[in-house]
């Protein structure tokens, strides 16, 4: 349909649309897991959704690399939601064991040629060009150089060989005592019940191995318990992301870094 308001010369445009609304933020926080996801993939815009993708990802190359430098090879990423971090895990070599409860996440996510607008490298420059506008002049603070091209099947097929996705509960890992060298969890502890989060960390503790290193950041709360809990399995926090390492021998080191956004 199209006015003409002769007066002003002012043109109004409607223009048919068919389909659902995205919105930036859709309400999900009440849905079981799985639904969350499911919703959220449906309803939400492609920006909202990449945010979600590619969280925390300077993050996770840092640490990937790190894990490399200390020669460490087997890495856990639990409670993984649609965060691409897996597959920047492979791309430095690592093997992979990552989890989630939400089958619906972990669908897309072990099959990212089929979400373009996610994980695609024209994604990744989509959402490193808007959060760099969002930042003004400074770029964005959370860019990573390291971006595999998950589009071309033979890069995807050899990084997918190094990934094990396994639909589990966050409190129980389908990993041996002490099978995995690293760690790395971002929003993995539950917030509602602290004796939720003091299962999760049971399992943590249960298997990495001594000598291991774990980096987790967490949004929105602070618990101190989880440090006392971590430090009372004999675990010590060092700067993982700066290269440091517990001194003495079989130590595992851990680093936290909370967040309010």
């Amino acid at each position: 349909m199209l006015n003409y308001w002769g007066g002003n010369n002012y043109f109004d445009v409607s223009l048919p649309f068919h389909g659902p609304v995205r919105e930036s933020f859709p309400e999900v926080d009440h849905l079981p897991w799985d639904e969350r996801y499911r919703r959220l993939l449906e309803r939400a815009t492609w920006e909202s959704l990449r945010g979600r993708v590619f969280r925390f990802s300077n993050l996770a190359t840092a640490f990937a690399t790190r894990c490399v430098e200390f020669g460490l090879s087997r890495t856990l990423i639990p409670s993984v939601g649609l965060c691409v971090h897996p597959w920047l895990f492979a791309d430095h070599g690592l093997s992979v064991v990552t989890t989630e409860i939400a089958q619906s996440a972990l669908a897309v996510l072990s099959e990212p040629n089929r979400w373009p607008r996610l994980y695609s490298l024209a994604a990744f420059e989509r959402w490193d060009i808007a959060e760099s506008a969002s930042y003004a002049t400074q770029g964005n603070p959370n860019h990573f150089a390291r971006m595999p091209d998950l589009d071309d099947e033979g890069v995807r097929e050899l990084l997918r060989r190094r990934i094990t996705f396994a639909h589990r509960d966050w409190a129980d890992l389908p990993l041996a005592d002490r099978s995995v060298d690293a760690l790395f969890a971002t929003n993995a502890l539950p917030r509602e019940s602290s004796a939720e989060q003091f299962r999760v960390l049971q399992e943590w503790i249960r298997v990495v191995r001594p000598g291991g290193v774990v980096f987790f950041a967490q949004h929105n709360f602070y618990d101190s318990d989880v440090e006392a809990i971590l430090s009372n399995a004999g675990w010590v926090q060092s700067d993982i992301l700066g290269g440091e390492r517990p001194v003495q021998f079989g130590e595992i080191g851990f680093q936290i870094r909370y967040s309010s956004g």
